[in-house]
């Protein structure tokens, strides 16, 4: 699977989950294996928690391999890393605090997806 596919696979499930504002950052050279980093909030730390796990049913149901993952418990900041892709799933306070959009400002939105459609509108 083509790493654009994943991506827009990825934020499909995570818009499904009913994240809120995913953004999906192109980091290409900036890392040395991840391409891209995916990031999302939750309202509350429970609902990190079961779209966490959730998300990664999913997941491994299309084959994706997972190398780690940290902050499953908590539900405060959930890292999973997918080799070339890192997804962090935040509770929504600690994700304004951190503001790693600021940290990767550099990365392009590679992906945008119409939550209603669920479909690449935007490369």
């Amino acid at each position: 699977m083509e790493i654009l596919e994943k991506i827009q696979n990825i934020v499909g499930i995570l818009n499904r989950l009913g994240a809120k504002n995913v953004e999906a950052l192109d980091i290409t050279g900036k890392s040395k294996d991840i391409k891209a980093l995916i990031i999302c909030s939750f309202n509350s730390e429970e609902e990190v928690k079961n779209a966490s796990a959730d998300f990664l049913e999913e997941t491994k149901l299309l084959g994706f391999e997972l190398l780690h993952k940290d902050g499953l418990t908590k539900g405060q900041w959930v890292v999973l890393d997918f080799n070339d892709i890192l997804i962090e799933i935040f509770y929504e306070p600690l994700r304004e605090k951190y503001n790693l959009e600021k940290l990767w400002k550099d990365g392009k939105n590679s992906v945008l997806i119409d939550k209603q459609k669920d479909k690449k509108v935007k490369k």
